[in-house]
């Protein structure tokens, strides 16, 4: 799997979730040049995750 196919793969996981599943505290950022997920409530380093 090359990284032309990673990024898509990694994506798709991170945005299948209904809304009404998704807790307050998440927040989605999708722009041109970054996809992230910021959780406000975890202390966790890896819980941000930037796709692009």
């Amino acid at each position: 799997m090359n990284k032309k196919q990673i990024v898509p793969a990694i994506e798709a996981i991170q945005w299948d979730y209904e809304d009404a599943l998704v807790p307050e505290s998440i927040h989605y950022i999708q722009k041109d040049d970054v996809v992230m997920i910021k959780n406000e409530k975890s202390t966790s380093i890896y819980a941000n995750k930037v796709v692009r």
